[in-house]
């Protein structure tokens, strides 16, 4: 968060993400972004990460098509948090579980 340089690769996949489910990008879309912190991480940094990624209005060009975004809600959960959510079911059932990446 010292710079730009990952909000920038942030809104490349954006981008990807709203071209890929032809997303009309004519006018501004709003966004709900999801992020991930390293678990020992999450209670220290989670308010600043979050607040790095807010931003009301972001014009910017991809592949020389014009996007506007608002980002609207970022929610902050620990990294692999995405992985175990297909087998959640399973997984709440056990009372510990790890995840080793």
């Amino acid at each position: 968060t010292e710079s730009e340089e990952y909000f920038i690769l942030t809104l490349f996949a954006i981008a990807k993400e709203l071209n890929h489910r032809r997303i009309n990008t004519d006018s501004c879309v709003k966004i709900d972004l999801a992020v991930g912190l390293p678990p020992s991480h999450l209670s220290r940094l989670k308010s600043p990460f979050t607040q790095y990624f807010k931003k009301s209005f972001v014009a910017f060009k991809y592949n020389d098509k014009d996007f506007l975004i608002t980002i609207e809600n970022v929610k902050t959960f620990p990294q692999g948090y995405a992985a175990i959510i297909p087998s959640y079911g399973a997984i709440r059932q056990i009372p510990k579980s790890y995840i080793i990446y």
